[in-house]
């Protein structure tokens, strides 16, 4: 009996070593990929194997231990294989699109605001997780209909909130868009440019929402368009500038 429970050890301790090791191995090959989809999904690649082989050592361990206990597992396990199968599938394939999924938003946000929101991707890519989490689950058996409908009302909820918010905090970025497409046209890269409370230096950068100035080596001013477009401002020639 002691014999068996050593081998029982050793078989659990190999399926953990051996879950780490094809873990590793996947995680560095999908990680030095060119697809970026493959890229998002080797921690969670890793993760899945790991478990598959722990999975496999407990079965190997209980075969020692008890093997009556085995004699049903082999057809239950081609019979719920599938399912397990296609539940790890959906989860990988729902960690590589929320990762998409914040990306672009990510850009987009860059785009319009001249700022990326992390908070934001991070809720984008743990919400489409989740919800990939929800389907691997209904892949697997497990009544998902308590969650969808929690979900649900989770969501409308989040949904009004950035809709207030996107409503009432957008109108400034709209604000500042309009402003900087209104001046657009006299402001340019390298021009200098001397302000209402004189400060002068030259335009380094030209943002969806606001401006960058170079008053100074190493002192950079951010200015907003609406302040350009409330407050009176000069373009400086480099005449002007040398007198």
């Amino acid at each position: 009996m002691s014999n068996d429970w050593i081998a029982a050890a050793v078989a659990l301790g190999g399926g953990i070593v051996l879950g780490a090791l094809v873990g590793f191995v996947a995680r560095r090959v999908l990680s030095r990929l060119e697809h970026p989809g493959l890229r998002s999904i080797a921690s969670a690649t890793s993760v899945f194997l790991f478990w598959l082989g722990v999975s496999v050592g407990v079965l190997v361990a209980i075969a020692f231990v008890n093997p009556e206990s085995l004699d049903t597992i082999p057809s239950d396990i081609l019979s719920w294989l599938p399912n397990v199968l296609a539940a790890g599938l959906v989860l990988l394939a729902g960690v590589a699109a929320g990762i998409a999924a914040a990306a672009a938003v990510g850009r987009a946000l860059s785009r319009a605001t001249g700022a990326r929101s992390p908070g934001t991707e991070r809720a984008i890519r743990l919400t489409v997780t989740f919800g990939a989490g929800i389907l691997a689950l209904g892949q697997l058996g497990v009544d998902t209909t308590i969650l969808i409908v929690l979900i649900a009302a989770l969501g409308f909820g989040l949904a009004t909130a950035c809709a207030l918010l996107v409503g009432l905090g957008g109108r400034s970025v709209a604000g500042q868009i309009a402003a900087g497409r209104a001046l657009r046209a006299e402001l340019r890269l390298g021009a200098r440019i001397r302000l209402s409370d004189g400060a002068e230096g030259r335009i380094t950068q030209i943002r969806p929402t606001r401006v960058h100035i170079e008053v100074a080596p190493g002192e950079l001013r951010v200015v907003p368009y609406e302040v350009l477009l409330r407050e009176p401002y000069s373009i400086v020639t480099d005449d002007a500038g040398a007198g």
